[in-house]
Order: structure tokens, then C-alpha cells, then sequence
């Protein structure tokens, strides 16, 4: 930790500006003396999201799907999502909980043959990688991102958010921005399976939320996160605007 500190306050030593992706890592570099409080710095949503490129329109998805996007590490919460699909499908079976994303060589990686058997178990469908996330979330129902790995804005649930889709993702830094509790989605604790558990259920016994909600996360997603919103934003921080 204090020999990332010494890099990150050495290379900011001369910037004539710092842009922070949430307002909890702009505290946090003040506070640990990264930064000075005199720094000229802003906070902007996230790298924000393409409106046009990620658009969709609403339909039906029956039984619900509940899609993570991420690469594979622990930290992501993969192993909690599949801990709460288990005992969710042991009730109702045909609920779906699909995963999409990368294996990499971090340490903290899950490794495809433990994701394998989940998948063999019942538990989950693992649909690999992909260069385009856009049919994977309009054939979702709820997009879930249980994180607890220190996130900038995730730009997974940006595009959820674009493409209308209800939210559940944890209460830290860069994903509490997203949502706006039980108007769009549910914050939950991080590493809590008891509470994914719960807000899942939540969307089983009340499908129709799941819409509602969707429509409530592109409202945001419009109102706070268009990339045209963020880069006018950064340009003005910049002085070139």
C-alpha cells in the first residue's frame, strides 16, 4: 500500500489537475495526502455511457435472467452470485443466472474449470467472452454486479443502465452512484449473500419490478451519464471547452 501511495502521489506531483470517477476516491487520495486538498481536481459520472450505442427497447423476459458481467476474479462477487443462484434455484429452478466474462491470470482469478462445474452442477450458464455485450444484457432481466473490488464507475452497469435494466450492485465506491435505492435497483453490503439473495427474490416474486425499474435506470443513465453529458463536462474541467 505505501509503495502504491508514493507512485500515485509522484506522478500526480505535477498535474495540473486530477479527474476522479467517484467522489469517495477524490476523499480518499485527499485524505492519505496523494493529493492536496489545493489540487484543482473535479469528479465526473463515470467515463459515461454511448446512449445511441447501447440503446434497446424493453421486452419480455420469461423466466428471469440475471446476467454478471465481469472478468472472473473473486473480487467481482462471482462466487457470491453463485452461492445465492444455488439456493434460489433449488426453489425455483427456472430462474436463469448467467455469467459472461473473461479468465485471466490474476492470482484472485476463478478458474474455468471451477466455473465449468457450476455450470455442470445447474447452477449457472457461462457464455465465455464476447466483444459485444449488447445481446447478452437485452436477453437479461436484472443486471447484477455484487463487487467488492474497488471500482472507478463499473462501465458494465453504465451499460445495463443504458439499455434498461434493473441493478443490484454493492454499496462502495463508484457503484452507490448508480442506483438510486428501489427506484432503479438495491444496494447491497458487500460479500453479503444474504442480501443478493434477498433483492433477487425480491425481482422473482415481482417481475414486473424488474421493467419498472429498467425504465427508472435509463432515466439516469440519460440524465447523469451520457458520454456527451461527461466529456463536456471533462473538456470544461480542461479549458477547452
Amino acid at each position: 500500500y505505501q509503495v502504491v501511495k508514493r507512485l500515485y502521489k509522484k506522478a500526480l506531483k505535477r498535474a495540473s489537475g486530477v479527474v476522479f470517477q467517484n467522489p469517495d476516491d477524490r476523499k480518499f487520495f485527499i485524505e492519505k495526502g496523494i493529493i492536496s486538498e489545493s489540487t484543482r481536481n473535479t469528479v465526473v459520472n463515470g467515463s459515461g455511457v454511448d446512449l445511441d450505442y447501447y440503446q434497446s427497447e424493453l421486452s419480455e423476459v420469461s423466466p428471469l435472467r440475471f446476467l454478471l458481467v465481469a472478468r472472473m476474479v473473486r473480487e467481482k462477487g462471482v462466487e457470491i452470485f453463485v452461492e445465492a443462484a444455488r439456493r434460489i434455484k433449488s426453489k425455483y429452478p427456472e430462474a436463469s443466472f448467467e455469467l459472461l466474462g473473461w479468465v485471466d491470470e490474476n492470482p484472485n482469478s476463478l478458474s474455468l474449470e471451477q466455473i465449468e462445474s457450476w455450470q455442470a452442477e445447474g447452477v449457472i450458464i457461462y457464455h465465455g467472452t464476447t466483444d459485444d455485450v449488447r445481446p447478452y444484457i437485452q436477453n437479461s432481466s436484472v443486471f447484477v454486479l455484487p463487487t467488492y473490488y474497488r471500482e472507478g464507475t463499473p462501465r458494465t452497469i453504465l451499460e445495463s443502465m443504458a439499455m434498461k435494466r434493473a441493478i443490484i450492485t454493492t454499496d462502495t465506491p463508484g457503484c452507490r452512484e448508480t442506483v438510486e435505492e428501489g427506484v432503479n435497483g438495491f444496494l447491497i453490503p458487500p460479500r453479503d449473500v444474504d442480501a443478493l439473495y434477498d433483492k433477487i427474490m425480491y425481482f422473482i416474486e415481482k417481475p414486473e419490478r424488474a421493467e419498472e425499474m429498467g425504465l427508472e435506470s435509463f432515466r439516469i443513465a440519460k440524465e447523469k451519464y451520457d458520454v456527451h453529458l461527461v466529456n463536456r463536462d471533462l473538456l470544461k474541467f480542461m479549458e477547452l471547452d
